[in-house]
């Protein structure tokens, strides 16, 4: 299998708990003709003994010598890929058995095939799974629709030849896929799909729990690392919209600190909000924290 028809690209580290049913879902495809590319992050758990079970030639596993997180992983699983087409799936997710034929008969039907892809997305919780909704493109595409929309790296389908000229940016704390998908929508405008058969799942570890792992502060430090180096897609974007983002990562970093009774970080953090983009929808309900951050008893009441 040298050419296979798609490469799926997964980072993982310490997924031990998830990576199985990860794994099965993918080479469980009603579509064959693909690869598997896992890169392991020095896992310190058993993830790398369920990877090494499997015993199908699909399944390539590579190691890194230590942990660089998931940017270098999955550029790393770019350089390595051999398909035509790439996708990605972080290891506590998984795919239904259709995906790879629901985009295989897409991309065959579509105009264009040498193109950036997007499918919808359904969501698994404790509380089940939900469909993701309709994409917001009602006045036609334009690059504030990543700002809008949180597209996954899950739901993207790219052509090879245009990912292999670009690459995840290992500055980024997070928003990583964001500015990646950005930056390629500048020459190749993304072509959507409504087939939802990518599961993101919920759970207690995941990595944008704004409770247990300030998840806005680095959100936070990569908004303002991406405002800085690209003032060419912020200026089609608009400096307004990367602002309010700004404002907006800083209002969860708030949050982080009101949960975790740190009440004058918190109120730091709410106040630079406020100032950094006064004019946001949560303006009066940043303003109604604020108040009963400096009131004992409605503090109390607002941190249950």
């Amino acid at each position: 299998m040298d050419s296979p028809f798609f490469s799926i690209i997964i980072p993982t580290y310490n997924r031990a708990k998830f990576i199985q049913k990860t794994i099965e879902s993918v080479l469980n495809q009603d579509f064959r003709d693909f690869e598997l590319i896992i890169i392991d992050n020095k896992s310190t758990d058993t993830t790398k003994q369920i990877i090494l079970s499997f015993d199908d030639a699909r399944l390539k596993f590579f190691e890194n010598d230590k942990n660089y997180e998931r940017c270098y992983s999955r550029n790393k699983g770019i350089i390595c890929s051999k398909g035509r087409y790439l996708l990605f799936l972080d290891s506590d997710d998984y795919i239904e058995s259709k995906h790879l034929s629901n985009w295989f008969e897409v991309i065959s039907d579509s105009f264009k095939k040498h193109a950036f892809f997007i499918s919808n997305k359904k969501i698994e919780s404790k509380e089940g799974i939900s469909s993701g909704a309709d994409f917001d493109l009602h006045n036609g595409f334009n690059l504030h629709f990543f700002l809008r929309n949180v597209v996954l790296p899950g739901q993207v389908c790219i052509d090879s030849s245009i990912i292999k000229k670009y690459r995840f940016n290992t500055d980024y704390l997070i928003f990583e896929d964001t500015a990646l998908w950005l930056i390629i929508s500048k020459k190749h405008t993304p072509i959507f799909f409504n087939f939802n058969s990518y599961v993101y799942c919920l759970h207690d570890s995941n990595s944008v729990d704004w409770k247990i792992n300030n998840y806005g502060q680095r959100r936070y430090k990569s908004l303002v690392y991406f405002k800085k180096n690209n003032p060419d897609l912020v200026e089609l974007i608009s400096y307004d919209s990367i602002n309010q983002e700004i404002s907006n990562a800083l209002f969860t970093i708030a949050k982080y600190f009101i949960f975790n009774s740190k009440i004058l970080t918190a109120i730091f953090y709410l106040l630079r909000s406020i100032i950094f983009y006064p004019k946001g929808k949560q303006f009066k309900h940043k303003i109604f924290i604020l108040f009963n951050l400096f009131t004992p008893f409605k503090r109390n009441e607002y941190m249950k």
